[in-house]
């Protein structure tokens, strides 16, 4: 199928309104990359799973995919060699195996399961272990808990009270009048991971001490006492081997998930597989479409065939329109006034056969017999193209002579206005010879005229 033909027909504006539905933003690729098949086994697993969706929402309501983060990038690097994810990075890691969990747990319980979801159940796996060590080492803001690891518990307990001494020797020093008469406020601050105090320019008369930093207005010295030089030694040091020890156990998580990476990876395959034919079942529900039979023997025969685009450009006012073209026919001529619909029925006849071949549902009424084409072909619109310096008679006779050379046995080719843009009766010769041409290759022809 060549892109113009899926352009001209609108399967590609047709993918990006079934994207609309997918839940997750990982997903929507798999939807853009839908394209007519050629395997008749593929089709029909595509239409059999799809058909198992709409029954599973039809009974059970949508499947509850709420808001799962796009892990791949971090399991990627899970498996590198000295890697580290970020405390966020291995939350999003929690949050989808606790996403996967919710929609095993929803599919479980559903009623009238089709083997497809049971099959979808028996490929989700939860990895407790490593979602409850995660849970337990990380906190939803993104703190790793000092129940960690014992000596992070132990550095951070130790930690705590260096600070604390650290600010009771200031606070009794802040005090006293002989640093009160220098004191510009009265509070303590950090300045270069230091603990200081607030000084007037003037404080070495008061005490003595190291400046770490000046106020805008350099009316306010930070002044680290030489008093509390050991114990802010001590404190940095501890904070020095609290980040190394946050570091060692972010690692060892991250190892924890590179040795899981493939089953999360597997469970993200199937996460993106449920989204895919959700998003078709959704899409068939909106556009009240049905599961076409892919006939063998050439009958095309859709009763209530509606476009789409239609429907959304004219919601209920749709007119259906039934395509019947037995196997023996080779040629369907779409007659009739301009505006009267003749473009649009010829799209969406090739709208309705790519979709079939792709294994969509359809939107139609009763049934819809459409064979699977070979290849399908479209001259749509108008073919001038002024680089080439072709009129738009002639370009367009190129594009059907291009067509032509390509096309074989059973293709089905669609020409709108086929002959058009030159004089009637020569238009009418020309289109004969053409839809002549074209049935000597026994391809299946559907044209309009103008």
């Amino acid at each position: 199928m060549v892109d113009k033909t899926l352009a001209y027909l609108d399967f590609s504006r047709l993918l990006d309104v079934i994207r609309k539905h997918s839940s997750i933003t990982f997903g929507e690729d798999d939807i853009g990359a839908i394209r007519p098949l050629s395997d008749r086994a593929a089709i029909m697993e595509r239409l059999d799973r799809t058909e198992a969706l709409i029954g599973l929402v039809q009974w059970n309501g949508r499947i509850p995919f709420s808001t799962i983060p796009d892990i791949r990038p971090y399991v990627k690097r899970s498996v590198i060699r000295g890697s580290s994810l970020e405390p966020k990075e291995l939350l999003a890691v929690a949050d989808f195996l606790d996403a996967c969990a919710g929609i095993g747990g929803f599919l479980k319980t559903a009623d009238h399961r089709p083997p497809y979801v049971e099959n979808v159940i028996e490929r989700i796996e939860r990895l407790p272990d490593l979602y409850a060590r995660i849970r337990k080492t990380i906190n939803p803001d993104g703190f790793i808990e000092d129940s960690a690891s014992y000596e992070l518990s132990r550095i951070r307990a130790e930690l705590f009270s260096y600070r604390e001494r650290i600010r009771r020797k200031l606070e009794r020093m802040m005090e006293t009048a002989e640093i009160g008469s220098v004191l510009q406020d009265n509070y303590i601050s950090i300045r270069n991971g230091r603990y200081v105090i607030p000084l007037k320019p003037n404080f070495n008369q008061a005490i003595q001490g190291i400046v770490h930093d000046h106020s805008h207005s350099l009316k306010t010295s930070f002044v680290e006492p030489v008093a509390i030089v050991e114990l802010n030694n001590a404190a940095n040091i501890l904070d020095k081997e609290e980040k190394e020890e946050e570091k060692r156990i972010l690692q060892d998580l991250t190892v924890f998930v590179g040795q899981r990476s493939e089953t999360i990876v597997g469970n993200l395959m199937v996460i993106k597989e449920l989204d895919l034919y959700h998003s078709l079942a959704l899409f068939a529900e909106q556009f009240a479409c049905l599961k076409p039979d892919i006939s063998v023997d050439g009958q095309v025969n859709i009763r209530g065939a509606r476009n789409p685009f239609i429907m959304l450009s004219k919601p209920g006012k749709a007119v259906p329109i039934d395509i019947v073209m037995e196997p023996e026919t080779d040629v369907m001529i779409i007659s009739g006034p301009n505006a009267g619909g003749k473009t649009a029925a010829l799209k969406t006849m090739g709208l309705l056969s790519l979709m079939a071949a792709a294994g969509l549902f359809v939107p139609a009424e009763g049934q819809a017999k459409i064979p699977l084409f070979p290849k399908i072909f479209a001259v749509l619109g108008d073919e001038q193209d002024i680089s080439m310096e072709l009129s738009s008679f002639s370009a367009h006779i190129s594009a059907i002579r291009d067509v032509l050379s390509r096309s074989g046995p059973h293709d089905l080719v669609l020409v709108d206005e086929i002959g058009g843009g030159t004089e009637p009766q020569e238009a009418s010769a020309l289109a004969m010879a053409l839809m002549d041409a074209f049935v000597k290759k026994r391809c299946r022809l559907v044209v309009t005229t103008h």
